[in-house]
């Protein structure tokens, strides 16, 4: 068995290398010199997370909003959306133009 690299200590310093110093997993694991299989394994034991702060994912850009509506609101946007993507459709009776 070879040294014990992810020590406690060392382990201590991977949340700054993350949001101070911006560095990925794959960064973290060659600059501490162990695989990155074994980094992701250890944090995620630790509860350590390997992401940047304020990830994006699954949350709106910045220019976009979340608008929520009740169900009965949404039905005329459905409608005028579904005269929107099919204009061929669109008859007098059906369309505002």
């Amino acid at each position: 068995m070879g040294r014990k690299i992810l020590t406690k200590a060392v382990l201590a310093l991977i949340p700054g290398m993350v949001a101070q110093d911006g560095l990925n997993a794959k960064d973290i694991a060659q600059k501490l010199g162990c695989k990155i299989s074994t980094l992701k394994v250890r944090c995620s034991q630790e509860k350590i997370s390997l992401r940047p702060p304020r990830s994006r994912r699954g949350r709106p850009r910045s220019d976009e909003q979340i608008i929520r509506l009740s169900r009965g609101s949404w039905l005329p946007c459905e409608n005028e959306l579904h005269l929107l993507e099919n204009p061929k459709k669109c008859s007098p009776a059906n369309c505002s133009k």
